[in-house]
């Protein structure tokens, strides 16, 4: 995974730019300066904190730069390597309607000037391209390895049944969870048409039931980015939370004794093992694994690795780290929701309030029927 920049270098051509520029982001993003040091700006915006630095040193040369100046101080086109550009072109044609420019790394906006509109629909275009970029969602392309490995993950937590398939229809609440809207028919029906070749379906109902592939998912999240959507991919492939697992100090702790590893999870790590279209050596079982932080010794260690090898490791290494197990579940994948049922787990040993209640009365009423009898004696 990669970590998404908060910090930008903005350049401005003139003084004048720069207070037209800080001037919008105190009203749009409640903007402020440093307190020690007025050449940092911060702005709030996506309920992140984001840092603006003026001095333009380039000591860091993998910030992202946000360019404001006229046409003829525009960054040419090529020079900028390795790190995001978006250039704000203050044309001053009120009859301008040029397309922006792009390459790589490097995008221009033209705009007729500074006001809160332009500079609104620039940063939330410069913020978008920012968590696309490390990705490469931001090219027309096919996915990167990394979205790839991701999105897996993101197909593995949607499929509830351990069927390798998923319904359109969880497809569809995920979008809905994501963007607040189903997919539609229109959407149904592309999705289709993506996956039979331009093929119209005959009925669009009938698209609503049918299941897709882990492929046949990817096939349609490259086609969102080859048109230009990698940022709707992008939002797909962290809805879930199966990401957070991948960083090996976010563990999952297990409470009460640790029995064995149920069928919901056997299943899930047989298919992990299937997803190879041939026995998969131990090198490519290991290399698995690195996302995750890392294969465990127990693997490394085995020669050979058939499908009972690979079960075998796998509940031999949870009776022994059953929270590490847990974690390296979530983090290929395995649904959250349901990652009670991949144990057999005895509950600890209390002392339950109705028990002790039910006693403590019982003590109280020997007590008082113990005092009458004393008293009726007398």
């Amino acid at each position: 995974m990669f970590d998404i920049p908060n910090s930008f270098s903005v350049r401005c051509q003139t003084p004048d730019y720069k207070s037209k520029f800080l001037s919008v982001c105190h009203k749009l993003y409640h903007g402020r300066a440093d307190s020690e040091n007025n050449l940092i700006y911060y702005i709030y915006a996506q309920k992140i904190t984001y840092q603006f630095h003026f001095d333009d040193s380039d000591q860091d040369s993998t910030i992202p730069i946000l360019h404001i100046c006229d046409e003829e101080n525009l960054i040419p086109h090529g020079t900028v390597k390795d790190r995001l550009c978006l250039q704000f072109c203050v044309c001053g044609d009120a009859s301008s309607n040029r397309k922006p420019k792009e390459d790589k790394f490097m995008v221009t906006l033209y705009h007729n000037d500074i006001t809160l509109a332009t500079v609104q629909s620039t940063i939330n275009y410069f913020l978008m391209l920012n968590e696309c970029f490390p990705y490469q969602l931001h090219l027309r392309q096919e996915l990167s390895e990394e979205c790839t490995i991701l999105l897996k993950r993101l197909f593995r937590s949607l499929d509830v049944n351990f069927s390798r398939r998923i319904s359109l229809q969880s497809l569809s609440e995920l979008n809905f969870q994501i963007f607040g809207v189903h997919l539609s028919d229109d959407d149904l029906s592309s999705i289709f048409q993506v996956l039979h070749e331009g093929d119209e379906p005959a009925f669009v109902d009938t698209v609503k039931t049918m299941t897709i592939s882990s492929d046949e998912f990817l096939k349609i999240m490259e086609h969102l980015q080859m048109t230009g959507y990698g940022h709707t991919v992008y939002k797909f492939m962290f809805s879930s939370d199966y990401y957070l697992y991948l960083n090996p100090n976010n563990t999952y702790e297990i409470q009460g004794k640790i029995i064995e590893l149920n069928t919901p999870a056997q299943n899930f790590i047989t298919s992990l093992y299937s997803d190879f279209p041939d026995q998969p050596t131990r090198e490519q079982l290991i290399e698995l694994f690195l996302p995750n932080g890392g294969a465990p010794a127990r693997l490394t260690n085995l020669r050979m690795v058939r499908e009972a090898d690979w079960l075998d490791m796998w509940n031999n290494w949870f009776r022994s780290e059953p929270n590490e197990v847990a974690r390296h579940l979530l983090a290929f994948g395995f649904p959250s929701k349901m990652i009670q049922e991949a144990f057999t787990i005895e509950p600890e040993q209390t002392v339950a309030p109705v028990a002790v209640t039910a006693a403590g009365l019982t003590a109280i009423a020997f007590g008082l029927g113990f005092l009458l009898m004393q008293f009726r004696r007398r």
